[in-house]
């Protein structure tokens, strides 16, 4: 399975998505983050994202990936039952929650407006929905 989702291990790891990464965020120790495994020169490893900055194209890639079998997704067994919850919901609904999402929308977004129009690292961002 190309996905794995868990709670960090340490805080050390960057998010991969592009404002964290930009901004040198990290996620911090027991949050809940989303791998993607990649391949560099030959050697896998999980390129990691806040669950907060996960988009809606990767939860449907993951949708598609497991068919609705959420064992199917590695690491998803290990973490507490609430994130699991949380988890199906986000893969359910095609989006992660909304008090869970990172970014920030425009304001003619009509899922997000009544969010802040400021993002994690203070700046603007676009709403993936």
């Amino acid at each position: 399975m190309p996905y794995r989702v868990e709670l960090s291990k340490s805080g050390r790891a960057g998010c991969k998505n592009k404002e964290c990464k930009d901004n040198g965020i990290k996620i911090n120790k027991d949050e809940l983050r989303f791998g993607t495994w990649v391949t560099i020169q030959e050697k896998g490893t999980w390129a990691w994202k806040h669950w907060g900055c996960v988009t809606p194209s990767q939860i449907k890639n993951v949708s598609d990936a497991i068919e609705g079998d959420f064992e199917q997704l590695d690491g998803f067994d290990e973490i507490p039952e609430d994130l699991q919850d949380k988890v199906k919901r986000s893969v359910e609904q095609g989006h992660v929650d909304n008090e869970d999402w990172k970014g920030v929308c425009q304001q003619s977004c009509r899922h997000h407006r009544q969010a802040p129009l400021i993002s994690i690292s203070g700046s603007r961002v676009q709403c993936p929905w």
